[in-house]
């Protein structure tokens, strides 16, 4: 049940991370036009995302159960 746990939460944390990086990226690059301006509020609702998934997964690893 761990190992489950576990694998769920990294993929979950890395499959958020990839949606808030190309998703970042497509509206950076929105109809081949920079934009020079990042949205702060954006970025850090990434950040927080991102952060809070793999806590989450670490949290999961410290819970490793004793053999």
């Amino acid at each position: 049940m761990w190992i489950g746990a576990f694998g769920f939460a990294l993929l979950h944390g890395l499959w958020t991370t990839y949606k808030v990086t190309f998703g970042t990226l497509v509206d950076f690059h929105r109809d081949y036009v920079p934009s020079p301006n990042w949205n702060l509020n954006d970025i850090g609702v990434s950040i927080l995302l991102i952060t809070v998934s793999f806590l989450v997964t670490w949290l999961i690893w410290k819970m490793k159960p004793k053999k």
